[in-house]
């Protein structure tokens, strides 16, 4: 049995980041966010990571 050591085991782990909706925004959110994971037939990481990428790609050209 092979022992990695603490830095790999850090690099094998998946970053994670929680959001947080205001009291008034978040079922209007939610919901949003569920009718875009059907719409794309992503789950709300992929949904997430997706939008980023492309809000960027936008940004980016300017």
């Amino acid at each position: 049995m092979q022992l990695t050591n603490t830095k790999e085991k850090e690099e094998q782990k998946q970053v994670k980041s929680h959001i947080s909706y205001g009291r008034k925004e978040g079922k209007k959110i939610l919901r949003m966010e569920d009718e875009l994971m059907d719409h794309f037939g992503y789950n709300r990481s992929q949904l997430h990571k997706n939008l980023v990428r492309d809000a960027h790609s936008k940004i980016s050209l300017l």
